[in-house]
């Protein structure tokens, strides 16, 4: 999951560009805020150019290489999304490069490799590019190191030692250039607030109310590569990029009135997912690295990358949450200390809950967590 982190700040302060992301499977997007805006004319106009690393994620950005040849030139133009590579700084100016072409759209571009170089006609070694293809963050050749040239322009090598860039990104002194097509609104997304977090929701409502007011403690986003749901291309159209929300609230577990004989155990559900508008999901499957949860069908099937998976899973479980066996029986012990009689008693369980939204603020699923470690109760 991914921050987001304002251009302008790291322009101010460039040593920020080495600070580490912040937990497992983890990564920064650059926004390009009104006081990075790039200008031209002594300032006085906006320009499309991007003549520096890091690279903006809020912007469609194009691959430009201009090749001259005596009175005429001819301009390769290629439309990509650079996504910083989970678990590096930004001062690695390492990307998966993901296709914005129609044929290839959402696939990220791969490395060839030394030993597939072929000797063309008149000797000249040749290199086949590879096909882009689905995003595979264990895949060293899907990851690629962007310089900037004292000369102007930019090369790209590949993390692989042995791996050879497709050719727009092999090329010495590319350019890189915003889209005219407009950007992705992208809101501040600053992680976890601790802060937030360890104090937990006001227990002050009254017992009627079996939901606490929610609280937000964290804002993520994730870009598309990392959910499936529906066409690719309609994806990266709609929604390339995903906000995921972390929330806190008190849930009623238990409620009675003063009556004889009133109480018992309790058996809560540790953990559970609800795809929006389907409903439970209650079915799993791990293929290809993409947990899968359904509903009814296929067709109510979303998936998430299990590095997704896996840093929601570290969240909970770094705030105590022990709830891997699925199911939780609570039984707790109180005394009423009031020197009135209590008519009505309920108790509650702290839930954390991951909810996962399109850009257009639509939901697509939520993921509860109940932490019966953090257990109130409440008397009228």
């Amino acid at each position: 999951m991914y921050v987001t982190r304002p251009l302008s700040m790291y322009r101010r302060d460039p040593s920020a560009l080495s600070w580490p992301p912040e937990g497992p499977n983890s990564g920064i997007l650059v926004i390009q805020d009104a006081d990075a805006e790039p200008t031209c004319c002594f300032g006085l106009c906006p320009s499309d150019r991007v003549s520096d690393l890091p690279f903006p994620q809020n912007k469609k950005l194009k691959v430009v290489y201009t090749q001259n040849h005596g009175e005429h030139s001819h301009v390769d133009e290629t439309r990509t999304l650079f996504i910083p590579v989970l678990n590096q700084p930004l001062s690695a100016n390492q990307y998966y490069v993901i296709s914005a072409k129609k044929r290839s759209e959402g696939k990220a571009y791969m490395s060839s490799k030394e030993e597939d170089i072929k000797t063309c006609l008149f000797c000249i070694p040749c290199v086949s590019d590879v096909k882009p293809q689905a995003l595979d963050v264990h895949d060293i050749y899907q990851k690629f190191e962007v310089r900037h040239r004292n000369r102007g322009g930019f090369t790209a090598k590949s993390v692989a030692s042995n791996g050879i860039p497709p050719e727009f990104l092999r090329r010495k002194g590319w350019r890189v250039r915003t889209s005219s097509s407009g950007q992705f609104l992208l809101d501040e997304a600053t992680g976890l607030d601790q802060t937030v977090r360890a104090h937990l929701p006001d227990f002050n409502f009254p017992l009627s109310e079996k939901l606490s007011a929610p609280v937000t403690v964290g804002i993520w986003y994730v870009p598309f590569m990392f959910i499936k749901e529906g066409n690719i291309k309609e994806q990266i159209t709609h929604s390339a990029y995903y906000q995921m929300t972390l929330e806190q609230q008190w849930e009623q577990i238990f409620a009675c009135d003063n009556e004889p004989g009133k109480g018992g155990v309790v058996t809560v559900d540790t953990e559970m997912v609800e795809i929006a508008g389907k409903g439970q999901a209650l079915n799993r499957k791990v293929i290809d690295g993409v947990i899968w949860f359904d509903t009814e069908g296929e067709e109510n099937c979303i998936g998430m990358s299990l590095e997704v998976v896996e840093r929601i899973k570290w969240e909970e479980t770094r705030f105590g949450w022990v709830g891997d066996e699925g199911k939780v029986k609570v039984k707790t012990l109180e005394e009423f200390s009031g020197t009135q009689k209590w008519r009505s008693f309920g108790c509650y369980v702290l839930v954390e809950r991951f909810l996962l939204k399109r850009m257009n603020g639509s939901l697509v699923l939520t993921w509860s967590f109940r932490h019966t470690h953090h257990i109130k109760n409440k008397w009228e």
